[in-house]
């Protein structure tokens, strides 16, 4: 599906030429260099909506519409600590004991160029203190060696599902804490 989509973009830049712009992980780029990519590398388009701020963004270059692209990254981001998983080191540094309640946290996260994971969006909490402790570990995580595109260190945005304590069910409703 994603080569077909990969494929389609391709097609739709040669038949526009240069009316729409065209943003590649997070660069410009002409028609000509769309033309030169390996659908392959391709991991996900949209054609993003013009309004306001888009508009402030880019200017009059998205007049005729923006494709944001993302292209697959050549090497994946690596965290090594005692053999443990990003999950796993944290669900350790949290302490969560097995008297605790059962708790899921849900973070969207990103791994930078200098390989510091942050944390970008709480997606799902049923518990303030566990949402705490995790945010804590993330702050004094050791650093990750960066995913990389073309030799160039790249961020990549992650998901962070913490379910402790193991083995424990959630029980009832479950509610999302947004703070």
């Amino acid at each position: 599906m994603k080569r077909l989509i990969a494929i389609v973009l391709l097609l739709f830049v040669s038949a526009t030429a240069s009316a729409q712009l065209y943003i590649v992980n997070g660069e410009e780029y002409s028609a000509e260099q769309m033309r030169r990519i390996d659908p392959e590398r391709v991991e996900s388009s949209e054609q993003v909506a013009i309004n306001d701020s888009i508009m402030a963004l880019y200017g009059e270059r998205a007049a005729d519409g923006v494709i944001v692209v993302k292209l697959k990254h050549d090497t994946e981001p690596q965290f090594s600590v005692d053999s443990l998983s990003f999950r796993e080191w944290v669900e350790r540094e949290v302490a969560w004991g097995d008297d605790e309640p059962a708790a899921r946290v849900v973070y969207r996260y990103v791994v930078g160029t200098d390989g510091r994971a942050q944390l970008t969006e709480l997606i799902e909490s049923t518990d303030n203190r566990l949402r705490q402790r995790v945010v804590r570990a993330v702050k004094r995580a050791p650093l990750w060696a960066p995913a990389e595109r073309e030799g160039r260190a790249v961020e990549v945005e992650q998901v962070l599902i913490i379910e402790l304590p193991k083995g424990k069910r959630l029980r009832g409703k479950h509610f999302l804490i947004r703070l």
